[in-house]
């Protein structure tokens, strides 16, 4: 009788810890402006690369109307509307996010990023 009711407790419990786990860890969409700030680790950053993603429609050619005086030297298409743009010089991340934003063409860019499997 005890072993029946530690069961259902243990059954319970982990459904809750699983369901629990599911919410915080994605059922929620980030804050707006929670990656603002977010610290990135040294070496992470592949140096003057950056990911665009673009609004429904627009061409890749609009990216360098963005920043005119700083030079591309590729943009390849990762997805549908989501690019890799390599800068001959770093243009810098708050001055793209900050015309990115002017621009109404771009829904997000951010850093291009080192992953490593384990």
């Amino acid at each position: 009788m005890y072993l029946k009711f530690f069961l259902k407790v243990l059954v319970v419990l982990f459904s809750l810890v699983t369901a629990f786990t599911f919410v915080n860890g994605q059922g929620f969409p980030k804050k707006e402006g929670s990656e603002k700030n977010k610290y990135v680790k040294p070496g992470r950053v592949v140096p003057n690369e950056y990911i665009f993603k673009l609004k429904s429609g627009i061409r890749s050619e609009r990216i360098r109307e963005l920043v005119p005086n700083s030079a591309i030297i590729s943009i390849e298409e990762i997805t549908e509307d989501t690019y890799k743009v390599t800068y001959k010089s770093d243009p810098g991340i708050e001055r793209l996010r900050s015309v990115s934003t002017k621009s109404g063409i771009v829904e997000y860019v951010q850093h291009n990023l080192v992953y490593k499997s384990n």
